[in-house]
């Protein structure tokens, strides 16, 4: 029991020991009827006046009311609680931000505060985070978005929640193409000893750049390539799959010692390789359904109505994202 559970029982006690002397009325008695308030704004804590009624012989919305009256003198800038109401049947209870702050700050910066979990044994959550795409560079919005993912897991672990953290790798799609197709064709550095998936994010940028620099028939020709390139990764070519194996792993090796010094980890890891040609299949199936549509030998989502455009799930060559 904290600090605030604790007034509220003392509190109350005092009163009921006021107004009614045909018990007496013990602090403990109410450890268990404090309970959260279904909405934030009601209060921080209620107090349900149900059980008092038998005691006390009036209604229990009346007996709320009356102590809300008396608990009032209770409060002053010091205290704990800065604000009681009475609403129906229940006393909300509202904690001082600044009592709050001198009670949980200091066991949070000495490292305290996250290091016994709640006993309340709530459901099981998956949190999903990080989504870095192997053969490009692992920036600094993936660090955010690690940095957030990571802090929920522990929020919702500290507050008795069954956890799984899964990550979502993206190992398949164009990027993984362009790479590919850059590596073989354009690039003269050997492969440095460390760091080979950062290395690979910088010929993905040149990939990019090369390609939206190329003109005309140039321009046609690269893409051409492109695509056949991930034409034949789709269609497991011996050849381009050991490449895709053997530069994946890179990646990979970077992603794990990142997460390594971040003090990150995670229950279960996808990878969209995993899912790929399911997922272009409930494509093919959803467009023979109607649920997707044609568009320049594409298939997709027809969202102009929502002012959308058209949302591509397959590319006109018959390649995924």
């Amino acid at each position: 029991m904290n600090i605030f559970e604790q007034t509220i029982c003392d509190w109350t006690a005092k009163v009921l020991n006021n107004i009614d002397d045909s018990r007496t009325w013990d602090t403990s008695s109410f450890n268990e009827l404090v309970e959260k308030p279904p909405n934030p704004d009601m209060g921080d804590y209620a107090l349900p006046c149900f059980s008092f009624a038998k005691s006390l012989r009036r209604p229990p919305f009346q007996i709320a009311v009356e102590l809300a009256e008396q608990l009032q003198s209770y409060i002053s800038p010091e205290t704990p609680l800065i604000s009681i109401q009475a609403k129906d049947s229940y006393l909300n209870f509202t904690v001082s931000a600044a009592v709050m702050a001198e009670v949980v700050l200091p066991d949070v910066f000495c490292g305290k505060y996250f290091t016994e979990p709640s006993n309340i044994s709530r459901e099981r959550v998956m949190i999903e985070f990080s989504q870095p795409n192997t053969h490009k560079g692992f920036h600094v919005g993936h660090m955010r978005n690690v940095a957030l993912g990571d802090s929920l897991c522990r929020i919702f672990c500290y507050n008795g929640y069954d956890v799984v953290g899964a990550n979502y790798i993206g190992d398949v799609g164009a990027h993984i193409a362009k790479c590919l197709w850059f590596h073989s064709n354009y690039n003269t550095e050997t492969p440095p000893e460390k760091f080979r998936g950062e290395w690979l994010g910088e010929l993905y940028t040149h990939a990019v750049k090369k390609l939206d620099e190329a003109e005309g028939q140039e321009k046609i020709k690269f893409q051409k390539e492109i695509s056949q390139i991930q034409q034949k990764l789709e269609a497991k070519d011996e050849q381009f799959i050991q490449e895709w194996e053997k530069t994946r792993e890179w990646s990979l090796l970077d992603f794990q010692e990142i997460y390594e010094w971040l003090d990150v980890s995670f229950d279960h890891i996808f990878y969209e390789s995993e899912v790929d040609e399911e997922g272009r299949q409930i494509v093919i199936e959803g467009e023979k359904k109607g649920i997707f549509q044609y568009s320049e030998g594409a298939i997709g989502i027809d969202l102009e109505e929502e002012e959308l455009g058209f949302f591509m799930l397959l590319k006109s060559d018959g390649n995924t994202l």
